[in-house]
């Protein structure tokens, strides 16, 4: 009998890294699909209406709207003593801004593995390693 150990870990392929770090940082690096905002226009519409379709409603930059009601009183800071350090692991271990780009090289490298492309999966994967790395100081 040849021996074949049932331990033999079987090597995560690039997406599941992907997904297994993202899942780390609490991350959705899945696209949103994109639906279309209305049915498409029909011959019955163009016939009703005389062959005019109405644009969406937009905003028309020549008009000056009057500024929403002003906040009485500024804004303050929440009180954070000045020692305390972010945590260096979890979700919370990056500030927002740091999660959105990490979110989007994490959706980039899924995208690779997607199409099949292990190697262009695994660069973007290792960027986005090296951007916690750097992230966490």
């Amino acid at each position: 009998m040849l021996g074949c150990s049932p331990t033999v870990a079987v090597a995560e392929t690039c997406l599941e890294q992907t997904q297994r770090l993202a899942r780390e940082f609490d991350l959705s690096i899945d696209p949103p699909e994109a639906r279309p905002g209305r049915d498409p226009v029909t011959s019955e519409d163009l016939a009703e209406s005389g062959g005019v379709i109405e644009p969406p409603p937009a905003r028309d930059e020549a008009v000056i709207e009057a500024p929403e009601r002003a906040q009485n009183g500024m804004p303050t800071v929440p009180d954070i003593p000045p020692d305390a350090a972010p945590p260096q692991d979890g979700p919370d271990a990056l500030d927002p801004s740091a999660r959105v780009t990490l979110q989007s090289i994490l959706t980039a490298a899924r995208a690779e593995a997607k199409r099949g492309r292990e190697a262009d999966c695994f660069a973007r994967l290792s960027k986005a390693k090296a951007y916690i790395q750097r992230q966490r100081g």
